[in-house]
């Protein structure tokens, strides 16, 4: 036997079952830990076997395999057996048994599709991982999406929340969005200017949403200029640094016992392309804007407590992080559907002449739509286009995990506490359950009220009560006490780009441009990657 007399035997087995049960009831994920559990416990029995063995590699091999190899038969017993909590959902054999297989699937960036394709083989509730659920019904958004805590990312103790989230809301009032007006002014005044330039020239203007968004977003958060729309370019790398450390984050995410050995393995390997050069270009920026004083009314003069509402300021380490955080991800989220809705608009002709004309009745000529941003929220089919093409393609096609602190009820379905369940909002979204008729298609007109409907493409005329609207289910920026702080900010900024370009400019594909491949290149990366949009320009005026 390779661990000799088998009185030796029962002690790794022995080890091996205490550590499964460790991890079953408190699943250390810290680095020490883990090297502790699963790399020094075996060493030190390779240490005790040895003394009645003489061959050392026989030792190294037999402990190792034999206590790698009972972990993995407790793991996967446990998670395969009808006593596990959620051993009566259904999903594939690799989801229940690892999250490896969804980090797998994952790297392709299809996700949202794999996931959509779950729930319609195996019904409105899939087991996605051995502790996880996706769902494709209205209950977990009222039920658990509203109140429940994150899952493992995010803040998820429920004492630490209100304090950040105070900031935030300040931050976010009314009152202060209407100061940012002025930043998201200067950005589209240059914008459209770049753009006059190119005319003639093919762009990607899903590149150029990006641009914007993050220039927006830089004025508004941190009164930082990073000049990508003047320039044409991503000046800073940042972008492109982001898309490559999302890249990683996207498989990283499904296996959060990951997060800190990558952490770990970024210190090793340098800053450049990496969450590193984005944590250095962020950090940059906050050292700048600290030394500039709260002088300014940013979101950042709100969540460094500019004006001294708070008893205790908030920890600068805290502020720095979240003002790296709005520009990451305040950016990704209107950028994506603004490119979203403009490819939208271009494979349906009458649906942008549609809102041209609405525009247009607005802003007559050539007026500064800059000026007035408060219509724009009254305008009703500006926001059903944005709303639809959130809907197709919401900015977490996949949604947030939420964490089930008490057993709850899904539909007929019992859910145990403990479990980590999530909305899939790429799946709710096109479910004709909630949206009908065309879920599948952009249809602005379901976001109006009026007596009939003309459905598109077909022209079929269908009169309001055939019409299924489920607003309820419609959360691109998520509900209840954890939803989405920058929402009036986000959709500040998507009505205003929308109105500005298409009052100034004629935007049509560019020749040879394959418009069907855009929804291919959709790629499901925890953020959405989008492929380009290539558009030619003319200025109307």
């Amino acid at each position: 036997m390779l661990l000799g007399p088998l009185d030796i035997q029962p002690l790794v087995v022995g080890a091996a079952v205490l550590v499964y049960l460790v991890y079953k009831n408190y699943e250390p994920a810290s680095v020490p830990a883990t090297l502790a559990l699963q790399v020094a416990l075996p060493g030190a029995l390779v240490l005790v076997v040895q003394r009645h063995n003489s061959s050392v590699l026989l030792i190294i091999i037999g402990v190792y395999s034999t206590y790698y190899g009972i972990l993995a038969i407790c793991v996967l017993g446990y998670r395969l057996s009808p006593t596990h909590p959620l051993a009566s959902f259904p999903g594939p054999v690799g989801c229940r048994v690892s999250k490896l297989w969804m980090a797998h699937k994952a790297t392709y960036g299809n996700l949202h599709e794999y996931v959509r394709g779950l729930h319609a083989k195996y019904g409105d509730i899939v087991r996605v991982g051995p502790n996880e659920l996706s769902v494709r019904h209205e209950d977990p958004i009222s039920r658990i999406m509203k109140d429940c805590p994150k899952g493992p990312y995010g803040i998820t103790d429920l004492k630490i929340y209100p304090k950040r989230r105070r900031s935030w809301n300040r931050g976010t009032s009314v009152a202060a969005v209407k100061d940012y007006e002025e930043f998201l002014a200067s950005v589209i005044r240059q914008l459209i200017g770049s753009l006059e330039e190119r005319q003639g020239q093919t762009i990607d203007l899903s590149k150029w949403m990006i641009y914007t968004a993050f220039d927006f977003m830089g004025e508004m958060a941190l009164s930082r200029q990073f000049n990508n729309v003047k320039t044409g370019t991503d000046t800073t790398g940042l972008i492109h640094a982001i898309e490559v450390g999302v890249t990683q984050l996207a498989w990283a995410a499904q296996i959060p016992w990951s997060l800190p050995f990558l952490s770990l393995l970024g210190k090793m390997i340098g800053d450049d392309g990496s969450w590193r050069y984005v944590q250095r270009v962020s950090t940059e920026a906050v050292k700048a804007r600290i030394e500039a004083g709260s002088g300014r009314r940013d979101l950042f003069h709100h969540l460094m407590d500019g004006d001294d509402l708070e008893s205790v300021k908030p920890p600068m380490d805290t502020v720095a992080s979240d003002g790296a955080l709005a520009i990451v991800a305040g950016s990704d989220t209107s950028a994506t559907a603004l490119s979203h809705c403009f490819y939208f608009l271009l494979r349906n002709p009458k649906c942008m002449q549609r809102l041209r004309e609405e525009i247009e009745s607005i802003y007559p000529g050539a007026t500064d739509t800059t000026l007035d941003f408060a219509q724009q929220a009254e305008m009703p089919y500006l926001n059903a286009c944005i709303n639809e093409a959130m809907r197709l393609y919401p900015p977490v096609l996949t949604g947030l995990q939420k964490l089930v602190t008490s057993p709850t009820m899904i539909d007929t379905h019992y859910v145990p506490a403990g479990s980590l369940v999530y909305a899939h909002h790429f799946t709710i979204h096109r479910d004709s359950r909630y949206f009908y008729p065309v879920p599948d298609e952009f249809w602005p007109d379901r976001w109006l009220v009026q007596d009939t409907y003309t459905v598109l493409p077909s022209g079929e005329v269908i009169p309001h009560d055939q019409l299924i609207h489920n607003r309820n289910v419609f959360v691109p920026f998520s509900i209840g006490t954890r939803i989405c702080a920058g929402k009036s900010i986000a959709y500040l900024e998507m009505r205003a780009v929308l109105c500005a370009l298409i009052q100034m400019f004629d935007v049509t594909k560019a020749p040879g441009f394959a418009l069907d491949q855009w929804e291919d290149n959709v790629k499901d990366m925890f953020i959405t990657f989008l492929g380009p949009l290539m558009v030619n320009i003319k200025a109307k005026y």
